[in-house]
């Protein structure tokens, strides 16, 4: 009988085993690369007579609360570009390639253009990293007095 008992705890042990048997597979997922930025703030400032000099030439450094918050995942960061359009009223324009932009601490002025202008290479993953943006303006003496405006449009694309 001791036997029998032996014998059948083999056979359930073997069928049991049997039921437990395992296989797998494996899962791919694609992570894209992606880059955000988020502005808030304004410039502006007031370029005085007594900011010209005796050639007609203004640098005048813009009043700003700009901020940039930036969040990518790419490894290796991402770059932030502006561009605009001149400088314009209602009866007037001037190119707005006479508005510098720098971007952090560090660095310098860099001219803005019509065209999307490279401002600041970032490097690693950013997760809402906020930088202040300075404006200087640059003026020839060629431009005619009045209030102008422009909108700057930022965009951020991750690093390749």
């Amino acid at each position: 009988m001791k036997k029998h008992w032996v014998l059948v705890a083999l056979l359930v042990l073997a069928l049991g085993s049997a039921a437990y048997a395992a296989d797998s597979h494996t899962v791919t997922v694609t992570v894209n690369a992606f880059a955000r930025i988020s502005v808030t703030g304004i410039a502006s400032g007031v370029v005085a007579e007594n900011d010209f000099d005796v050639n007609g030439n203004a640098v005048k450094d813009l009043k700003s609360t700009v901020q940039i918050s930036v969040k990518t995942n790419k490894h290796n960061g991402c770059i932030i570009s502006a561009s605009a359009p001149d400088f314009s009223n209602s009866s007037s324009k001037f190119s707005v390639n006479a508005l510098h932009v720098k971007v952090g601490a560090g660095g310098s002025f860099i001219p803005l253009a019509n065209t999307a202008t490279p401002l600041i290479n970032l490097t690693g993953p950013q997760n809402n990293i906020t930088y202040p943006v300075a404006f200087q303006l640059n003026l020839t003496g060629n431009e005619l007095a009045g209030d102008y405006n422009t909108v700057v449009t930022y965009t951020v694309t991750p690093n390749s």
